[in-house]
């Protein structure tokens, strides 16, 4: 099928001097570098839509399966994984008009967006989260989010009320307010992660993109699991 051939293409360039340049990028370049070809590939889902189809989903995971062969292919298809499982998983129930245009431009390759969740100490708890929106400030520390360094956006879970709100933190946005922290692992090293602390950053309404995270939380971290073992 198409994607078949997509991955089979994908294969040719990774293998090829063409992209001998891969052995010099480092974690923040690495998906940022992918990604337009796993869009013009076929690869890389065209939006929500594409699982909507029968079997979409199915051949999504089979691509990542086929991808993780290749050389440099595991830390690729993690890249894509969490990206397209997680951050559109939040948009897809996202019901703000930021959520409607992220889901454009993370779709379309304007921008790579990562998520947020965990914090020091929370134990996988979102009770435990600790970040605070104050007079429209956000104050607190997310410590390990996947695809940080390279990504545009993160979305930012943080307990609000009786709820657990996500919202946009725009990288290129107070760049004084943020602290970048790069996370190097033992494996999968051309993955990026990213330790990141914000000092009252500002946030408005609009850069709200779901009112509550708590029930889709458990969703999307099967879909992880499901996807890192596959």
């Amino acid at each position: 099928g198409e994607k078949e051939k997509s991955v089979k293409e994908l294969e040719s360039l990774l293998t090829s001097k063409v992209f001998s340049k891969v052995e010099t990028l480092n974690q923040k370049d690495f998906y940022r570098f992918f990604k337009p070809i796993l869009i013009s590939s076929g690869i890389f889902p065209k939006g929500l839509e594409d699982f909507a189809i029968n079997g979409g989903y199915l051949r999504f995971v089979k691509n990542l399966q086929s991808i993780a062969t290749l050389p440099h292919g595991l830390d690729l298809a993690l890249a894509m994984m969490v990206e397209v499982n997680v951050a559109s998983g939040i948009l897809q129930y996202g019901t703000t008009k930021l959520a409607a245009e992220l889901q454009k431009s993370m779709f379309g390759g304007q921008m790579i967006l990562a998520t947020g969740v965990s914090e020091p100490e929370w134990e996988g708890r979102l009770a435990k989260l600790k970040s605070s929106l104050t007079l429209g400030k956000l104050s607190g520390t997310k410590s390990f989010i996947t695809n940080g360094q390279c990504a545009d956006g993160i979305l930012w879970v943080l307990p609000e009320k009786e709820s657990f709100s996500v919202y946009l933190v725009r990288r290129d946005k107070y760049r004084d307010l943020l602290i970048d922290e790069p996370i190097s692992t033992d494996y999968l090293k051309l993955v990026s992660h990213l330790k990141l602390t914000a000092n009252e950053y500002p946030l408005e309404k609009e850069d709200l993109v779901l009112e509550d995270y708590k029930t889709l939380g458990i969703e999307l971290r099967l879909k992880e699991l499901f996807g890192l073992t596959s």
